[in-house]
């Protein structure tokens, strides 16, 4: 484009009105910005206002540390999805097993309403405590120092507030 072009596409908001330097990082253009109190000027030398404001470096270092957070939770998803991948026959599995068990527990019920239904009371107390006290045991075998993990999943078995967390919930319902 010629300088009209330039200026056209600059009035059009298809451009910027300035140019900061770059450098590739991870397949992104990254601006580099040397001096970093310092005020961004467009070509005739003239401030840049940006809502009111000068646009200075440290407008475009804090949008660029947004736009690295936000890329971040791509890694956190892709975490996520990974772990998925990765058990996702165990999930299977235990549907699969919970289904037969529901099944064969409303084939008994048709024979052995009252005997069943206390069965079911005792034995969700039973798993109840059985939760709590597991909960318990392996709050106390954590100790605080850091260990390593491969996976989302590992990161949080390895911390004693899981297991805080979950034998609280599990003492809720008791």
């Amino acid at each position: 484009r010629g300088t009209t072009g330039l200026a056209t596409a600059i009035a059009d908001l298809e451009c910027p009105p300035y140019y900061l330097k770059s450098e590739s990082v991870v397949g992104r253009c990254i601006p580099t910005i040397v001096d970093v109190n310092s005020d961004i000027l467009d070509v005739n030398g003239n401030h840049i206002p940006v809502n009111g404001q000068n646009l200075t470096s440290t407008n475009v270092t804090d949008a660029v540390n947004g736009l690295s957070d936000f890329l971040n939770l791509r890694k956190i998803g892709e975490e996520v999805l990974s772990d998925l991948g990765i058990v996702w026959p165990y999930l299977l599995g235990g549907l699969f097993v919970v289904l037969l068990l529901c099944l064969i527990y409303i084939f008994l019920m048709r024979f052995l309403v009252g005997v069943i239904v206390w069965l079911t009371i005792f034995l969700v107390f039973g798993l109840l405590i059985f939760g709590i006290g597991w909960s318990y045991t392996k709050y106390k075998e954590l100790d605080d120092e850091p260990m390593t993990a491969t996976t989302l999943l590992e990161t949080f078995t390895y911390q004693k507030n899981t297991y805080l967390a979950f034998g609280m919930a599990v003492r809720s319902y008791c």
